[in-house]
């Protein structure tokens, strides 16, 4: 596949993941117009100086389309263990290939979210998100507990004028 910077597969049981991790080349191609695309543009105006003066200013809620900010989700990134990093207005539906249903994992430590494999691996990209101060781009797809879940996500680090990540911002697009 165009663009495949690491490939990871795991089979367990009825479980199995892969998770691509893709150039910005494959990201620009494919995401340029989505709900991707627009956030990067909003995190690359917003970080023009390579950090934000306070990171509580960097509102892409606000500031996005409606279709594209009510997918906009963050990571709260404080704590020294990624596995303790909790997410933050993270509301996603998908439960099955034609949910509706929605399921606010708000304030969940990544720790605590089931399946315990994908939040293993969240925590890794999420920790080399924050300590790399880059964006990452990945393709993940998951069958898990029945349930078969295929998208895109972006994923952003947003530095404070201290130096500091305290917050990853993503977006998800269902593929």
């Amino acid at each position: 596949m165009y663009g495949v910077l690491q490939r990871v597969e795991q089979h367990d049981n009825d479980d199995h993941q892969t998770r691509l991790m893709l150039s910005f080349d494959a990201h620009f191609a494919r995401e340029r117009k989505s709900a991707l695309g627009q956030l990067f543009d909003y995190w690359r105006v917003a970080t023009d100086k390579g950090f934000i003066e306070d990171e509580n200013q960097f509102r892409p809620r606000d500031c996005l389309p409606a279709e594209t900010a009510q997918w906009v989700s963050w990571v709260d990134t404080r704590t020294p263990s990624p596995l303790d990093f909790t997410w933050r207005d993270h509301i996603y539906a998908w439960e099955g290939e034609a949910s509706r249903e929605f399921r606010d994992a708000s304030g969940l430590r990544v720790r605590d979210y089931g399946p315990k494999r994908h939040g293993r691996f969240c925590a890794t990209e999420y920790y080399l998100c924050k300590s790399e101060e880059r964006p990452l781009y990945h393709e993940i797809e998951q069958w898990t507990g029945g349930v078969h879940r295929h998208y895109s996500r972006l994923l952003l680090p947003v530095r404070t004028a201290e130096g500091t990540v305290n917050r990853l911002v993503y977006v998800c697009r269902r593929l």
